[in-house]
């Protein structure tokens, strides 16, 4: 496990920060907010922003799923996209909906939920 997964993975924290739902997936040009946390109780969120992001592409798991958020938050995985170890292909799984995409490691912040 390189360092840089190892500080994203202990920043995001999910089951110790209730990060159980995907509330919001905000896509602008290159880049990339998904907002993780819990509808109930609703007290904060962690934000996980990615810049430089290319390849952004949505799939629905059924004809009858809609891909309305919040969604049950199943899985954040990437692999190594390139030779220089610095852009991965990302692959965010939902219950409905999976949201695949290639940037570099993201940010990841603790927000009140007034800036949802």
């Amino acid at each position: 496990m390189n360092e840089q997964y190892r500080n994203f993975a202990q920043s995001l924290n999910p089951v110790e920060n209730r990060l159980f739902e995907i509330l919001k997936v905000e896509k602008t040009e290159d880049e990339l907010k998904v907002f993780l946390g819990a509808s109930e109780p609703r007290l904060f969120y962690k934000c996980v922003h990615f810049r430089g992001v290319t390849n952004f592409v949505t799939y629905l798991f059924d004809d009858e799923d809609t891909g309305e958020l919040p969604q049950t938050f199943n899985s954040f995985d990437y692999i190594d996209a390139s030779q220089n170890e610095e852009t991965y292909d990302w692959i965010l799984l939902g219950d409905e909906s999976e949201w695949s995409f290639t940037a570099p490691y993201p940010e990841v912040s603790c927000k009140s939920v007034g800036e949802i």
